[in-house]
This record gives structure tokens, C-alpha cells and sequence, in this order.
């Protein structure tokens, strides 16, 4: 696979591929030459076409220091201005990606681990929605998953920009992406209407939708319906209709049909609203949950141990039982993998 991706990294076909591969001197080629021609064929078509989707996910020079793996990151970061997000769901997706974004960028790199659990927090949705959403930024093509989660790691993504955008996203100057704390999604210095996660910015307040708009306003030049759409991508309808929300929340004003941008308190204003606090819940749960689980590893471990000392001096006395706290603590389909686990240690060590 290595091999295939610099050939077709340098400009080079199937027909490259197969006649370095057919190589009598190419030790590379030595299992691909004992098959059969039909099998060889079948086998260079994989070889391309997977060395050509990996080359297309952002086919740029190896990153050599932390300060090019930031630079990339803070370039995706703005190159997300260059697509369109209508609808809720796309103010959602919007929100997953800048969240994704401080994620990846405190973390150093394209490449890097989140639950999903702290994404919800950091854009401000439950655990469902945020699944959803990644999901939709994935198939757009912002997004790919390089290890899927296990029960002790999270999910790996690497940050990808569609082809559709890269000669765009050259032209643009890096946006940095504001600190978070990578542990819990919390943000750490940032303004609340510049944070589509913030409480405001829930489904059942302002709406993440409306919060684009907002920032698409400014604070001196009054601008028409008609620029807020354009900025957005969106229908003058739809833009209008944000623009309305706004305005009965004191977030925006109207004048000679033209829009301004205005600020309140935000915290007062999702107290309002009935929605302050719901972050700082989800950080709890989340916590909760990771104590939980901590506890239960702890729980298991003990368990297992004692287990197999019980399977050792089972062997010695067949009258020994098993303690009753482990039988209550741990299912009986759990116990009978780790005899089955015991018996192919015990059976390879012969």
C-alpha cells in the first residue's frame, strides 16, 4: 500500500504498479507474482483506486513540526467559511466543526482523539445530535474516522478539507480556533456570542441558525436582508426570519429596513430563556459517567484476579468456590469468557 501511494503520488498508474510488482528483482512483489493474472489484475485496481482516496484527503507535504500541524488545523478552521450551512442542521454541523476544530487544535495536530460525549459539550447539543452531526460532516467530506473507539480510548478523526474547497481555502488567512479544554469540551476565554456551543445558542433559545446570522451583522454598518443572505448562503426568507429572532430578543435592530447588530447579556439572556446551565450539567454527567466507569474498571480488575486465583486453586481443590462479591459484580457471560480466556492461556503455555 505504501508503495502504491507514492507511485500514484508521483504521477504514476496501473501500469507502473504491475510491472514493478511482476519485477523478478522486486522482493515487494514476491506473494503478488505466485497468484494468478486475473487475481494480479484485481489486486493493482485495489491498490490504485485506495492509493488515490487516500491521496485525495488533503494531498499536502508530510507535516514536519508542531507549528505546520497547527498552521493546518487553524486552515481548516477558516476554510469552513467556504461551505454552506442551511438549516438547523447545518448551524448544528457549523458548531460540531468549530468545536472539532479547538479539539484538534489543542491536541496539536489534524489527527485527533474525541468522544463523542465532549463534543456535545463543546457545541452545545445532546450526545444524539452530536452523532448525527458528525456523521453529516464525515459524508461532506470535512471529516475522516482513522480508529473507530474502544472501551478504553476514544474515536481518532483527522481533519480533512473537500477538494471542492482546497484552491479556496489557499487563499484564505488561518483562523486561529479558540482554546478549550480537550477533557471536558469546555472553552476556556471566549466570548459567548462567538461560541455556537454557549447556552444561548441551544435549540430551544436562540438556535444556533440565528447566531450565524448575528454574526454576520456588524455592530456600526447597517446592512439589508439581502447581504445577510448572501453572507450566509441562505434564502432572503430564511435570513429574514433570523433576523426577526433576533430582533425580539434585543440581539439585533431594524432600521429603514436595514440591520445593526446589538449585544446583551447573554447569560442573563439564556436565563431567560430557560437554558443556563445545560453546559455546565452535560460536564457534570460527563464526569459522572468517567467516575463510573473508573470504578468499574477498578471493580473488574480485582475481580478478574481474584477469579483466576480461584481457577488456579480450583485445579488443587475441586471443593474450592468462587467469592460470592464476584459472582455478583461480574455477569455470568463475562465469567465464562474468562474461563474460556484462562483455558487458551493455559493451553498455549504448554
Amino acid at each position: 500500500m505504501a508503495f502504491a501511494l507514492a507511485a500514484v503520488s508521483s504521477g504514476r498508474g496501473h501500469d507502473f504498479i504491475r510491472t514493478a510488482l511482476l519485477d523478478p528483482l522486486n522482493a515487494l512483489g514476491e506473494t503478488f507474482r505466485a497468484k494468478k493474472p486475473a487475481w494480479q489484475e484485481a489486486e493493482v485496481e485495489r491498490l490504485f483506486s485506495l492509493a488515490l482516496t487516500r491521496q485525495d484527503s488533503w494531498s499536502e507535504p508530510r507535516i514536519v513540526s508542531r507549528a505546520e500541524a497547527l498552521e493546518r488545523v487553524a486552515r481548516w478552521n477558516s476554510a469552513l467559511n467556504c461551505d454552506t450551512w442551511r438549516g438547523t442542521s447545518g448551524g448544528t454541523d457549523k458548531a460540531v466543526c468549530e468545536a472539532i476544530a479547538r479539539l484538534a487544535y489543542e491536541q496539536g495536530g489534524v489527527d485527533f482523539s474525541a468522544g463523542l460525549a465532549v463534543i456535545a459539550v463543546a457545541s452545545g447539543v445532546c450526545e444524539a445530535t452530536a452523532r448525527e452531526a458528525v456523521r453529516r460532516v464525515h459524508s461532506r467530506g470535512w471529516l475522516r474516522v482513522i480508529e473507530t473507539h474502544t472501551a478504553s480510548t476514544a474515536t481518532r478523526y483527522r481533519l480533512l478539507i473537500p477538494e471542492r474547497f482546497r484552491s479556496q481555502s489557499e487563499q484564505l488567512t488561518p483562523k486561529l480556533p479558540n482554546p478549550i479544554d480537550a477533557s471536558t469540551g469546555m472553552p476556556h476565554d471566549i466570548a459567548s456570542e462567538d461560541d455556537l456551543g454557549g447556552d444561548v445558542a441551544r435549540w430551544n433559545a436562540i438556535g444556533k441558525p440565528a447566531m450565524l446570522a448575528w454574526r454576520a451583522l456588524d455592530d456600526l454598518t447597517p446592512q439589508p436582508v439581502e447581504a445577510v443572505a448572501a453572507a450566509l448562503n441562505i434564502s432572503q426568507t430564511a435570513a429574514r426570519l433570523r433576523l426577526l429572532k433576533l430582533e425580539r430578543h434585543g440581539l439585533a435592530v431594524r432600521r429603514d429596513r436595514q440591520w445593526t447588530r446589538q449585544h446583551v447579556d447573554h447569560e442573563l439572556l439564556a436565563a431567560e430563556l430557560g437554558t443556563s446551565g445545560k453546559r455546565e450539567q452535560q460536564v457534570q454527567r460527563l464526569l459522572a459517567k468517567r467516575q463510573a466507569r473508573s470504578t468499574l474498571r477498578s471493580l473488574w480488575s480485582s475481580a478478574f484476579k481474584c477469579f483466576q486465583e480461584h481457577v488456579q486453586k480450583k485445579g488443587d481443590d475441586s471443593s474450592a468456590e468462587l467469592p460470592g462479591w464476584v459472582e455478583q459484580s461480574v455477569p455470568k457471560r463475562i465469567l465464562s469468557a474468562w474461563t474460556e480466556r484462562l483455558r487458551c492461556r493455559n493451553h498455549q503455555s504448554i
